[in-house]
């Protein structure tokens, strides 16, 4: 399994929920080889938020996180951090 990592600073954070509730989750599940995904974050303005999404494989994960906007919109003002890693552990 791999796991995508994606950290977000927020400038609406009623927006960004609303746009994760809508859209990104039901986006996530429905994605090829999606497994199960975590959504956290401060929605205050200029709050950090942090989504961890894990796939069966590498390439299932790349897929989704090359869909994903690298600019501003949807409560979002940035995204600070995308990346794959390999899902080395779980309990």
């Amino acid at each position: 399994m791999h796991a995508a990592f994606l950290s977000v600073t927020f400038n609406d954070g009623d927006e960004a929920t609303k746009v994760l509730e809508e859209q990104v989750i039901p986006q996530a599940s429905g994605a090829p080889g999606f497994v199960t995904g975590y959504w956290a974050g401060d929605m205050r303005p200029g709050g950090r938020g942090m989504a961890m999404l894990v796939f069966q494989t590498e390439d299932a994960a790349q897929a989704f996180t090359d869909q994903v906007p690298r600019e501003s919109g949807g409560g979002v003002e940035k995204v600070d951090d995308l990346f794959i890693a390999e899902v080395v552990g779980q309990t």
